[in-house]
């Protein structure tokens, strides 16, 4: 009787599986526009390095863009999370803890240059979607990757409810400060009028939090968790 023939596959960097079956899909996006009936959830997604990584790709919330997990973090471990985003500072990223999980700085490059908008949540572990305090931006508006200090277009912005569309309100990231908006400074400032609903002075939201707002969902509990994603 003939021996069986045994063969091992070499995949390209872009594919895997034991018959190189397996295209390495670099964003979200790409998984959804590649596959049939596939809803939100945990996926393993790649780097350009062909290095999988773990994240959740949310695909429900707004037609047409599909968003990338890239930092998750609890109110109780701000202090470790205050980082902005142009430093390299991966938290967990190979194994995804809502409480604390960064991607390093080179797969978040990755994500933006193939993507057109970010956003901020709280709590969806628990809550999914909420409007109440939500953020939402284009990539060619902000960039969310560099030093920035300054009022910017938003597309969606609401703290506590007090919200607008395409308006224009404060956001920060330095060397010492985690990406965050400020919705106390208004006209003197920024359009956004945010002194209204219960803001406190100077108070900073969906990241940083120094101070905080315990009415802000992200900050209202030491449990209360701060997402960032970026979608296209």
């Amino acid at each position: 009787m003939e021996a069986k023939q045994r063969f091992n596959c070499t995949c390209p960097i872009d594919y895997t599986g034991k018959y190189c079956e397996g295209y390495k899909w670099k964003s979200c996006k790409e998984l959804f526009s590649n596959s049939s009936g596939i809803t939100s959830g945990y996926f393993d997604i790649y780097d350009n390095n062909g290095n999988g990584f773990p994240t959740f790709c949310e695909f429900n919330s707004q037609e047409g863009i599909s968003w990338t997990l890239v930092e998750s973090f609890a109110l109780r471990n701000r202090l470790q999370f205050q980082k902005p985003f142009y430093f390299d500072y991966p938290v967990n990223e190979n194994y995804l803890q809502w409480d604390a999980f960064r991607l390093s700085l080179n797969r978040m490059k990755q994500l933006k240059n193939i993507s057109t908008h970010f956003r901020a949540t709280c709590n969806f572990p628990v809550n999914g979607i909420t409007y109440t305090d939500y953020i939402r931006a284009k990539l060619s508006d902000i960039d969310l990757i560099s030093y920035v200090h300054s009022c910017f277009n938003w597309e969606y912005f609401s703290v506590r409810g007090h919200s607008c569309s395409n308006c224009n309100a404060l956001f920060a990231e330095t060397e010492d400060l985690h990406p965050h908006t400020d919705s106390y400074f208004g006209p003197q400032k920024c359009l956004f009028k945010g002194q209204s609903n219960g803001a406190i002075y100077n108070e900073d939201n969906f990241g940083s939090y120094a101070p905080y707002n315990p009415t802000h969902a992200c900050s209202s509990s030491d449990s209360a968790i701060t997402q960032w994603w970026i979608g296209s």
